[in-house]
């Protein structure tokens, strides 16, 4: 309801959305409930895990989860690679034109401590092989972690093209 009246308040004519990681599923969550209450141009999903993080190894984690979630929601268990909430997601036609792009690298203390978690490729967080959705126009992989691939210019080249590109069709 409050992005219909912001879309409506700022009348805009098309919308793009720049998706980072949880944000991109939250906002895939939302247009497959609800649709989107606008003209959606693109949408750039960045470091986002369309089929969730895939630690080794796995079944350690999914045990430290079960202890974990007593303390935490346990909605984070959805964001593990194999999650109903994840499998019926990517039934579902993501809308607009869809861009994606990943990272391939652990510059941050973050990406250091969790990157060799993860089994393959992948950017300290989310890997590689996650980042890429189905239908995807465009999908690119920057030598960058999850937490700097937004403010890389590398990122930011590739994704003002796509912008460039999207606003002329």
């Amino acid at each position: 309801e409050a992005l219909a009246k912001e879309l409506a308040r700022h009348r805009a004519r098309r919308v793009f959305v720049l998706g980072h990681s949880l944000g991109g599923l939250v906002f895939r969550t939302l247009v497959a409930r609800e649709g989107f209450p606008g003209n959606l141009a693109s949408v750039t999903y960045c470091s986002t895990p369309h089929r969730g993080v895939r630690f080794h190894p796995m079944a350690a984690v999914k045990l430290a989860c079960r202890w974990l979630w007593r303390f935490l929601p346990a909605e984070t268990g959805d964001l593990l690679e194999g999650s109903d909430y994840l499998e019926g997601l990517n039934l579902v036609a993501s809308a607009g034109r869809v861009h994606t792009a990943g990272g391939t690298a652990w510059f941050t203390a973050n990406a250091r401590l969790v990157g060799p978690l993860i089994s393959g490729p992948d950017d300290g967080l989310v890997p590689l092989d996650s980042t890429r959705l189905a239908g995807s126009v465009t999908y690119q992989v920057f030598g960058q972690d999850h937490y700097t691939i937004l403010s890389s210019p590398e990122f930011q080249r590739a994704f003002h093209g796509w912008l460039d590109a999207d606003a002329r069709r």
